[in-house]
């Protein structure tokens, strides 16, 4: 098994998904927001929420990720969330459209308006720049370099090959360093089911060996689901083994210390989901597995294999071997330096031990 590319602290960062509303629709959303939604956090959950957050094993968590939608159409949630964490020493990022940088006084003047954010995300691809000129997202780097602010410029693309994200890319090296400039994959989830056909992918026989980078950080929903990550498997409408607890039930804390001992996403964390796809393999499930997985994207095969009801009751039980969740408990140890799930699990054993004593 592959050590993952990069480290990633769990549970260090969470994410809100404050508000569906957006100012544009853009034909890529995974969440699908837009001007014709309206569903978004009440204020009082999100002052519960932060509070649970900044509680959670005395400050372990050190920021918190706003994301939507797009945050800024919503700004008094947005300055809440900013202030609630300030107080509780908490950073914030935010990812956002730039709708608002119509020029560099305007672009100024909105993020002096949200003071506590520490990190800004540019959204910037060919669905974008149907509603949203490049000019904005020049106006808003300049602007976050000039208060000192830490961002990147995010580009979603089916394929690097692709001239209009390489037309894209272009622009954003030209207002910017290449390290401050994020890729994605493009994912037919949501909004980007109807435009499938377009998406000119890469499909391999089996999936990619990368090793999951999002898994680390869930995200809370306005209606209290806790999801594992924010890529499409939050489009999954039924459960699955990402989908982590719903906060209007249960505390957070209780969430995520359930999440600790979640075997498949901390394998995820780990090696990546292709390994789901060895366990199935090594305990002969008996369906028909997926099968063509599109290139260079983890979330592809989470996403197929998190949708179909038959492989997450066949993973559950394969995850709630002892010998297996020692494996990840160790591999998380080994290459994320994370002892949390292992110690758990020998305290879990000792305790077993001495009561059969």
């Amino acid at each position: 098994m592959e050590q993952p590319d990069r480290p990633i602290p769990f549970l260090t960062t969470i994410g809100l998904m404050i508000t569906y509303r957006c100012t544009v629709s853009c034909a890529h959303c995974v969440v699908q927001a837009g001007p014709h939604r309206s569903e978004g956090m009440d204020p009082r959950d999100i002052r519960q929420w932060v509070d649970q957050i900044a509680r959670y094993r005395d400050g372990l968590m050190a920021g918190i990720a706003v994301t939507g939608g797009e945050p800024f159409s919503e700004r008094n949630k947005l300055q809440l969330v900013s202030s609630l964490a300030a107080s509780a020493g908490l950073a914030v990022s935010v990812v956002s459209n730039a709708y608002w940088a119509t020029n560099l006084e305007s672009a100024r003047a909105c993020l002096r308006g949200v003071p506590g954010i520490s990190f800004l995300s540019i959204s910037t691809d060919v669905h974008h720049q149907e509603f949203i000129p490049f000019d904005r997202v020049r106006n808003a780097v300049r602007a976050a370099e000039e208060l000192g602010m830490t961002y990147n410029v995010a580009i979603c693309t089916a394929t690097e090959n692709d001239e209009r994200y390489k037309a894209i890319r272009s622009e954003a090296e030209k207002i910017t360093d290449g390290a401050n400039i994020r890729v994605a994959v493009t994912f037919p989830a949501g909004r980007a089911r109807q435009i499938r056909q377009d998406l000119d992918y890469e499909v391999l026989p089996e999936p990619t060996p990368s090793a999951c980078t999002m898994a680390g950080t869930p995200v809370i929903f306005p209606n209290g689901d806790v999801i594992g990550c924010i890529g499409p498997v939050m489009d999954i409408g039924t459960p699955h083994p990402l989908h982590l607890g719903n906060l209007v039930r249960e505390p957070l804390a209780d969430i995520l210390e359930r999440a600790e001992r979640n075997a498949v996403l901390h394998a995820i964390r780990v090696w990546g989901p292709r390994i789901l796809m060895e366990w199935l393999r090594e305990h002969r499930f008996d369906g028909n597995p997926p099968g063509g997985f599109i290139a260079d994207s983890t979330c592809d095969v989470c996403h197929q294999l998190f949708s179909r009801p038959d492989i997450v009751a066949a993973l559950e039980k394969i995850a709630g071997n002892g010998e297996l969740q020692a494996k990840v408990a160790y591999g998380r140890s080994f290459y994320l330096h994370e002892d949390t799930m292992a110690d758990g699990l020998a305290l879990s054993r000792g305790s077993a031990g001495t009561s059969r004593s």
